[in-house]
């Protein structure tokens, strides 16, 4: 099985929404799901300002109330654990994928791992800050009942940006 289609289940194993899109459709796919005019709390990468999407969504980098998605572009994707990672210089780099409803998260194919061996041979030091996004947030502290959003986004898309050959 090919990695991207390893990954893909992983993925879906931990309760994500996932899409394989080649680059020309992943702005149309982004407003399939996202809708036009919404508001976005997003964190800029060169993939996202390439899009164009300031006019299509309501981009901010400042989170405040009614924002219901946030939009970034993961550094990388572990194919072990089926989950992505996020590298950050700044805390607020990091809030896009932690505090909206609903995270959008972009995934060049390259970029998708083996494993943690894998991972931190491709970083430099020192190393910036890591988050690893291994699903939807969920916790069963409360009398073990499942809460899904609790910590964290209660849905997590991916969109998985295919290589072009």
């Amino acid at each position: 099985m090919e990695r991207t289609e390893r990954f893909v289940k992983e993925l879906e194993n931990n309760d994500c929404e996932v899409h394989v899109v080649d680059r020309k459709s992943l702005k149309e796919n982004l407003v399939n799901y996202i809708g036009k005019g919404s508001k976005v709390f997003y964190r800029p990468s060169a993939l996202i300002k390439s899009l164009g999407l300031r006019d299509i969504f309501e981009l901010t980098e400042d989170f405040h109330e009614g924002i219901y998605f946030g939009l970034s572009e993961a550094d990388y994707g572990i194919v072990y654990s089926g989950g992505l990672v996020e590298l950050a210089n700044t805390r607020e780099e990091k809030l896009p994928s932690l505090l909206p409803e609903v995270h959008v998260a972009l995934l060049r194919e390259e970029n998708i791992v083996e494993d943690f061996d894998d991972l931190f041979s491709r970083l430099q030091k020192p190393l910036p800050d890591i988050t690893f996004i291994t699903g939807p947030s969920k916790t069963a502290d409360i009398e073990k009942i499942l809460v899904r959003g609790a910590h964290g986004p209660r849905k997590l898309i991916v969109f998985i940006v295919a290589n072009e050959y």
